[in-house]
This record gives C-alpha cells, sequence and structure tokens, in this order.
C-alpha cells in the first residue's frame, strides 16, 4: 500500500487556511503557497515539507471540487427558475437532476460494485426523502383548508354571532390552527 500522502498528514486548521489560499489564488501561484506551507510547518516544528507539484495535484482536486459545486449550485438557480408556477415542477427537476448525478457517479465512480451499490442506496434515500417533503407540505395544506373551511361553515350556520364578532372569531380559530 502506497503511503498517506503528506497533504493529509496536516493539520486540520492549516490544511482549512491552504484550502482557502489555493481558492483565493485560483488555483495558481503555488510555488508561493509552498513557501508559505513549509515556513508554517517548520514554525510548528513538524518534520514535513510539501513540494509545489504536491499542491498542485491537490489544488486540481480541490479546483475540480469546486466546480462540481458551482455547477450544482447553477443546476438548482436553473431548476428553481424553470420551476415558475408549478408546485410539482421544482420536486420533479429536483428528482431527475438527482438521478442523473447518481447514473454519472455510478459511471465515474472508481470503487468496488459493492461499495457503489451502498452509495446509490444512500443518495436514492436522500433524494426520496427530499421528494417527501412537498408531499407531506400538501397534505398538511389541505388537512389546515378542511378544518378552516369547516370552521368557516360552523360560523355561518349561527346567525346569532355579528360579522365583527365572526371576523374576531375566524382570527382566534387561524391563530389557533
Amino acid at each position: 500500500m502506497p503511503p498517506r500522502p503528506k497533504i493529509l498528514q496536516l493539520p486540520d486548521d492549516l490544511k482549512a487556511e491552504l484550502e482557502k489560499r489555493m481558492a483565493a489564488s485560483h488555483f495558481s501561484d503555488y510555488k508561493k503557497l509552498e513557501q508559505w506551507l513549509n515556513g508554517e510547518l517548520a514554525k510548528r516544528g513538524l518534520a514535513l515539507t510539501l513540494t509545489h507539484a504536491a499542491l498542485h495535484r491537490y489544488g486540481l482536486i480541490l479546483s475540480e471540487k469546486q466546480n462540481r459545486v458551482d455547477t450544482a449550485i447553477q443546476m438548482a438557480k436553473a431548476v428553481a427558475k424553470a420551476a415558475g408556477e408549478e408546485e410539482g415542477t421544482l420536486s420533479e427537476n429536483l428528482l431527475r437532476l438527482g438521478q442523473e448525478n447518481m447514473y454519472r457517479l455510478l459511471v465515474d465512480t472508481e470503487k468496488t460494485a459493492t461499495e457503489t451499490r451502498k452509495l446509490l442506496l444512500k443518495l436514492n434515500k436522500a433524494v426520496s426523502g427530499i421528494n417527501q417533503a412537498p408531499i407531506q407540505r400538501r397534505k398538511l395544506k389541505e388537512e389546515y383548508k378542511g378544518r378552516l373551511t369547516k370552521k368557516l361553515e360552523d360560523l355561518a350556520g349561527d346567525k346569532t354571532i355579528d360579522r365583527e364578532a365572526i371576523i374576531r372569531h375566524i382570527r382566534e380559530e387561524i391563530h389557533g390552527l
């Protein structure tokens, strides 16, 4: 088994600062990052040094992840914009987007079949949970609508209550729901 990459041996706070600096420099100027990082490692008394080539390899990985995140954000914005007026459209488009991403993951993965299957099951469960939210919201909305309609019908049938009393009663009942 090959040795663990040095970049993964960095303390968490130093690794986070490195990643922040890489993103700020638009994943360039690795020689400057190498000098800074090795200086920080020396200050901490850690017997670890990294080359600009190692930083570049790690930067490529981070850059690719950042591109995926940016793409996902753009896709989500496009889905939200396309959803427009239709209530179910957003959920359906998100489901479709999730299915496409799961398929892409299945094709691109270098994991074993068992690992891939487990990962896909987790992703499928997450997408399923996301899609249950609009259904639950619709059920709750219908339940509240039914309860409110019944209360209004009860009030309309009571001829002894004047208009102001009905309005006051509706406010109390709506807030009570």
